[in-house]
């Protein structure tokens, strides 16, 4: 009989087997099993098989029955959790009736569902005749019930846990669909500021180069001022596009000999104006433009350069002092960009490629970001075959080094380049 109880993990058909199982070796006129409502303090009727009149008259199971604890011989059976057999409930004032019912003779007995020292609920027996249950039935509904706790509690937990799986799959869902309105949104929204962008860059590179008449010299300094940010702003929907394209993994590269040196030179060409604007300086040591090849897109080195470069002049109290050296490293091309700021916070050191992870310091409050500068970093020279690190103990400021495979000689870069393309 116990296999029969304990295997299922469905409470409804628990409770059906106990039922037909007791029936086999106990023979009933009335079944019942509440359940313990541990937050009503009450039992409710759960199942009710009437097998004789009178019980048969009446839906016990629609009546809602409920008992507190302490009333009735299953409210007392839960309560002092232990068995109650009646001989004759027409002798009993502690059994209890639905109203409307009369006193019948019959036999009751109550069994609490005990598992552990969390109480279950009950099972009830009704004979219709005096002294028709005996301690020996007692004893057989007692292990009954024990197995029925049992189960009806692993069932409790596995109904538990099939919640816990469909809220998760559920919010799941509902953040991947949070996720791909995210990416497309970013994808739209950076695609349709490219136009205005290029047409403000356009106008304004016209008035600064007189095309349009000449403009007098304050003028000029806001036109030239307009086309620098204009240009910032760009290169930040770039990097918003470059990175709704990593998330969907479908980076586009377009891998050709690139010299790194060149790259870097660009990217300080670039630098200039914001330099200028906080009085700050750089300077360039190792090997010269046309010195280093490497095999990648120069747009996405650049890409990562400048993020490095940006956040060398903006995480620092003083004007900012950056220091690079470009140099071939034992056949591979070494970037290292140093700067004298304020370094970078022990708790901030494990998450600095986190995407959307920004570092706060109170003393930087003014400083802007979108947190995506060096995930995106990371992102170009992993994809490029390469190794990042930092060193945020450099004293002062902080050290970052990029490691990135050198391309063959010019007369095999050919080659190397449909190598790197396949």
């Amino acid at each position: 009989m116990a296999p029969a109880i304990v295997q299922s993990l469905d409470g409804d058909q628990i409770v059906s087997t106990v039922a037909e199982q007791t029936l086999r070796v106990i023979d009933y006129d009335h079944f019942r099993l509440y359940r313990y409502d541990r937050d009503a303090d009450c039992l409710r009727l759960m199942k009710s098989v009437a097998r004789a009149d009178p019980y048969s008259r009446r839906d016990w199971e629609r009546a809602g029955v409920q008992i507190r604890l302490g009333e009735g011989i299953a409210g007392l059976a839960a309560k002092e959790r232990q068995t109650i057999l009646v001989a004759d409930a027409t002798r009993d004032p502690r059994v209890l009736y639905l109203p409307g019912s009369e006193r019948l003779t019959e036999a009751l007995l109550a069994v609490p569902m005990v598992a552990g020292d969390r109480l279950v609920g009950v099972l009830a027996l009704a004979r219709r005749k005096a002294a028709s249950l005996n301690p020996n039935d007692a004893r057989l509904m007692e292990a009954i019930a024990a197995q029925t706790a049992l189960a009806l509690v692993n069932a409790d937990r596995y109904a538990q846990a099939e919640q816990v799986m469909r809220d998760e799959r559920e919010r799941a869902s509902i953040l991947a669909d949070l996720e791909r309105n995210r990416r497309e949104f970013m994808q739209i929204a950076s695609h349709e500021l490219r136009t205005p962008l290029t047409v403000i860059r356009g106008y304004a590179s016209l008035l600064d180069e007189g095309s349009l008449g000449t403009l007098p010299e304050q003028a000029r300094k806001a036109v030239r001022m307009i086309i620098d940010k204009s240009e910032e702003m760009r290169a930040q929907v770039e990097r918003v596009l470059f990175l709704a394209r990593l998330e969907e993994g479908r980076p586009v590269y377009q891998m050709r000999p690139v010299d790194l040196a060149r790259v870097v030179e660009d990217a300080v060409v670039r630098l200039r104006p914001l330099l200028d604007l906080t009085r700050g300086s750089v300077s360039t040591t190792g090997a010269h433009p046309g010195r280093l090849w490497v095999i990648g897109d120069s747009d996405r080195l650049a890409l990562a350069i400048d993020n490095l470069l940006q956040n060398a002049t903006r995480f620092t109290l003083d004007p900012p002092r950056i220091e690079i050296e470009v140099r071939s490293a034992q056949g591979q091309a070494e970037l290292r960009i140093r700067d004298h700021g304020i370094g970078i916070p022990a708790e901030a050191k494990g998450r600095l490629f986190d995407k959307f992870y920004r570092v706060e310091d109170r003393r930087l409050r003014n400083v802007s970001g979108t947190g995506i500068g060096l995930y995106l970093v990371r992102q170009v020279v992993l994809d490029h075959g390469g190794a990042i690190e930092v060193d945020g103990d450099a004293r002062p400021g902080t050290a970052v080094r990029i490691l990135l495979p050198v391309a063959p000689v010019e007369s095999e870069a050919p080659a190397a380049v449909e190598a790197a393309q396949r």
